[in-house]
């Protein structure tokens, strides 16, 4: 790698956020160079207690939720994560999917969305609302046979979700996959000179490794920065002791559209982080904003 001729390439578009000062701040949390008046613009903000919590560690998310979650009256409802497959050299890891291994729920607690809605388009990874159902439902699915379309229905595990806006959608367990590489042998054919020739070959081949089916829910009022990664979110209260790892700070304040949604504790005594081998590549390469 060290040999390698690597060719930089910045991507300069940002869909997220569109405020000229929101994208001047982050900048600035990116390179570690947050300013005076930074700090002083980032101390204004006032925040609501809806907004999503975003913490540095696991326990202090588990903590804020579990304790969320107690002050609710009502049923609770235990929904355990399936192995789908498991392979025998790469044992399933809970954590490396967006999901809970344990996930629980009662109605009127809030939850936050972990996939996309790749069907009807209603939710996003990092969608937000109130649980407002949670049992069994009839799902009914179409797709394309060769004599029209085929109508499927069956009754599945389903938690349902009021949004912000109003609406509410229907979530069913989802099953995620993990991808890895593999020598696979396969023929080929050669030509020598009038002759063909089929030939055997190992080629690498993606499979999939393992595979687990859960809800693509989370209790939604705390999680860690790192498995917000992704997600955009409507409010973020950023409550961090100190920046342990670098672009942590950076990460938690872009997962918002509008700077007057995020709210930063301890501002004027947090010091971001960058990583000084990327800092240098960056700027060996011009890709360093000015």
């Amino acid at each position: 790698l060290k040999k390698m001729t690597m060719r930089g390439i910045a991507l300069k578009t940002i869909y997220r956020q569109k405020e000229k000062l929101f994208i001047a701040i982050a900048n600035m949390l990116r390179e570690a160079k947050l300013t005076r008046d930074a700090r002083r613009v980032l101390s204004m903000i006032k925040m609501n207690d809806t907004a999503m919590v975003l913490v540095g560690s696991n326990k202090e998310a588990n903590d804020i939720n579990q304790s969320r979650l107690a002050k609710i009256d009502g049923e609770v409802h235990q929904y355990a994560a399936k192995i789908v497959k498991e392979d025998a050299n790469n044992k399933v890891r809970f954590e490396d999917f967006p999901i809970m291994e344990e996930l629980v729920l009662k109605v009127g607690a809030k939850v936050v969305i972990t996939a996309n809605d790749n069907e009807e388009g209603m939710y996003y990874n990092g969608t937000t609302g109130h649980v407002s159902f949670v049992g069994r439902k009839e799902r009914v699915t179409e797709e394309y046979a060769q004599d029209g379309i085929v109508e499927n229905k069956e009754v599945l595990d389903c938690v349902t979700v009021r949004l912000n806006n109003g609406s509410e959608v229907d979530v069913y367990p989802k099953v995620w996959e993990t991808w890895d590489y593999g020598a696979k042998e396969e023929d080929f054919v050669t030509t020598e000179g009038n002759q063909i020739t089929t030939k055997k070959r190992k080629v690498l081949k993606p499979y999939v490794s393992s595979s687990v089916e859960q809800f693509p829910l989370k209790l939604g009022y705390a999680l860690t920065i790192h498995k917000s990664q992704g997600m955009t979110l409507d409010a973020v209260d950023i409550r961090l002791k100190t920046e342990f790892a670098p672009g942590q700070l950076y990460v938690a304040f872009t997962r918002a559209r509008q700077l007057k949604n995020v709210k930063v504790h301890n501002v004027n005594t947090l010091f971001p982080k960058t990583d000084s081998v990327a800092t240098e590549w960056l700027n060996k390469n011009n890709l360093m904003e000015s």
